[in-house]
């Protein structure tokens, strides 16, 4: 028999030892790493994905979902927000509201996913069809990107929330930006004809702004025409699929459109579009048993904050009226 060679042995043990170094460097690395983050919780999470976290320990009668019409004008008397003034209103009720500027359908579904996988109780979620936020061209660029909110939504466990920063470091993930001159390349669309792009509009130049420049703005806004197929259409679909498989009842409303506004105008060419576009989103809420508000039509002109366009935001007395007929849906 052949002796063992000590060469081999030491070179094994060599070996060894070095994977032994490697793994209690890892196991220091990845200690450190969970030890920065519980230190620094809540880290990169998003606010508005962690306050829907937060409701796995903290339930809610309704979680209030919105964009940028909910919040305060300029000139008002009461400051609060819809939620706020929908909480005054249905003070039995513990409302939770998550909203922030470009709120979408996109981000609406990607939350009612979230609530059915984690089973998280609430009662239930109250969130806005915008018609400004839903045209199809902005299908491909929207108002902006909610990549970072839907990734964490995603992927809710501590392994990732703990290698979020270190494979952030190293561009595992594409967070994309809206670009002022990508939007505006979008196309005005009247129906379903494309009228050319919606033009160097700027919002903070809007006192400039000419007629036919808001004419051209209303017509991109509002005068597009929808389809069952439309994205839009679909992720609101499934947004009421995902409440309705978690027992969580879905409140959407359509909200006030200045139609004073776009009718001057448009003529009556506006409210028709709305009209159209409007009930494909009333169809998929009853072919789904849900009750869907319409308020497009509710409130007059004086409701709203008017700038060079007609839009979604609303006076006090608006935000009020749209909190207590949501309010006045929530008891029924």
């Amino acid at each position: 028999m052949k002796p063992h060679s000590s060469t081999s042995s030491s070179d094994r043990r060599a070996g060894l030892r070095f994977f032994a170094r490697c793994a209690v460097l890892i196991a220091l690395v990845c200690a450190g790493q969970m030890a920065i983050y519980w230190l620094e919780w809540p880290g990169d999470i998003p606010p508005a994905v962690l306050k829907i976290m937060e409701l796995r320990d903290d339930p809610a009668d309704v979680l209030f979902l919105g964009d940028s019409t909910m919040a305060t004008g300029k000139g008002d008397a009461d400051l609060s927000s819809t939620p706020e003034m929908l909480q005054r209103a249905a003070p039995d009720l513990r409302v939770v509201h998550v909203y922030d500027g470009g709120c979408n359908l996109t981000f609406y579904e990607a939350v009612a996913a979230y609530l059915e996988e984690k089973d998280v109780p609430v009662g239930t979620v109250v969130f806005p069809i915008n018609m400004r936020l839903v045209a199809p061209q902005l299908e491909t660029l929207p108002y902006r990107y909610f990549d970072k909110e839907l990734l964490f939504l995603r992927h809710d466990y501590v392994l990732f929330h703990v290698a979020y920063r270190p494979l952030a470091s190293f561009k595992a993930f594409t967070f994309r930006p809206v670009l002022t001159e990508d939007f505006q390349k979008l196309p005005v669309l009247d129906g379903f004809a494309n009228l050319g792009p919606v033009g160097s509009y700027q919002p903070h130049a809007e006192a400039r702004t000419t007629e036919e420049q808001r004419a051209r703005l209303v017509t991109f806004f509002y005068m597009y025409s929808l389809t069952p197929e439309s994205q839009t259409l679909v992720e609101f679909g499934r947004a009421l699929d995902a409440l309705n498989r978690a027992g969580i009842r879905a409140l959407p409303y359509v909200t006030p459109l200045d139609m004073e506004t776009g009718e001057h105008y448009l003529g009556d060419r506006f409210r028709a579009r709305a009209r159209e576009n409007i009930a494909h989103f009333k169809q998929a809420a009853a072919a789904r048993g849900v009750q869907l508000l319409d308020m497009s039509e509710a409130l007059p002109g004086t409701c709203f904050i008017r700038g060079s366009h007609p839009d979604e935001h609303l006076r006090d007395t608006g935000r009020q009226a749209v909190a207590d007929r949501l309010a006045e849906a929530l008891r029924q």
